[in-house]
């Protein structure tokens, strides 16, 4: 009879709202995500063209990398629509959301873009406006036809020329398509990657930057090469084995070429 009226009087005061609830706790939580638009300032490192805009991957500052989407539709018309390009510094305005472990932005409000004519930006996928896997006669003004030969052979090869006319680097035709964009050579110490890494720099640089950089050498030619994502960057120190211990390696080795992959920019 006890342990009934102690149940009756449980039940009592949780539907009088006098009990805490579990249920209601939840709920609280669920909707405290914050909806207010927020506000990145960073460093073009990539574009993908869409159906009515595209997809610009900022390097920011403060907070990583954003996969911004600029459409014509969430800008409210043509008007208030510009594109950008690689190595641009861009403000953009939006919604921010997260796709598994990735940044999202959908820009509402293009604030600024300023384009870096006069620096050469070395993007994930493309350098001096020339995108791996697009069709080489895109670009016929700042390129030239050259043959490259190596310990592995004779290459011809598409040599590009920087903003006052001399040599940057080169590109290859791809292997499986020879009238598109293959692996892209950066060679002139005018460019730089969005985070500052540069022909010049040293394997200390890399490594402040990104301390498990993957270190590889060659069998043929005794090339090193340290590889982060699309980007290798070639040291002037010679390995002619594969397995390559990063440690050995002197901090004052010096990048004397930037390669972006084919490969691995999915292409």
């Amino acid at each position: 009879m006890k342990t009934a009226s102690i149940t009756f009087a449980f039940f009592l005061l949780l539907t009088m709202g006098l009990l805490p609830s579990c249920t209601g706790n939840t709920g609280t939580e669920a909707s405290s995500a914050s909806t207010e638009p927020i506000t990145i300032n960073g460093t073009v490192r990539a574009v993908t063209p869409g159906k009515d805009g595209y997809t610009a991957e900022v390097l920011t500052d403060a907070a990583g990398t954003y996969s911004a989407l600029v459409s014509i539709v969430n800008l409210g018309g043509r008007e208030n629509y510009k594109t950008c390009d690689v190595g641009d510094k861009v403000s953009f305005k939006g919604e921010a959301s997260m796709l598994g472990d990735a940044q999202q932005l959908k820009v509402t409000e293009i604030l600024s873009i300023e384009p870096s004519r006069t620096q050469m930006v070395i993007g994930i996928n493309s350098f001096r406006g020339i995108t791996i896997g697009e069709l080489i006669s895109n670009h016929k003004e700042y390129i030239q036809k050259t043959q490259l030969k190596t310990g592995e052979g004779s290459f011809e090869v598409y040599e590009i020329k920087d903003f006052e006319n001399n040599p940057a680097g080169y590109f290859l035709p791809d292997p499986n398509d020879a009238d598109r964009v293959g692996d892209i050579v950066v060679q002139t110490p005018k460019a730089h990657t969005a985070e500052g890494i540069m022909v010049g720099s040293t394997y200390e640089d890399l490594l402040k930057v990104f301390p498990s950089i993957e270190v590889h050498g060659s069998e043929v030619e005794g090339r090193t090469n340290a590889t982060n994502g699309t980007l290798s960057y070639r040291l002037d120190v010679p390995n002619f084995n594969y397995e390559v211990d990063k440690a050995k390696i002197p901090v004052t080795a010096k990048i004397v070429e930037i390669t972006i992959n084919r490969a691995a920019a999915g292409k």
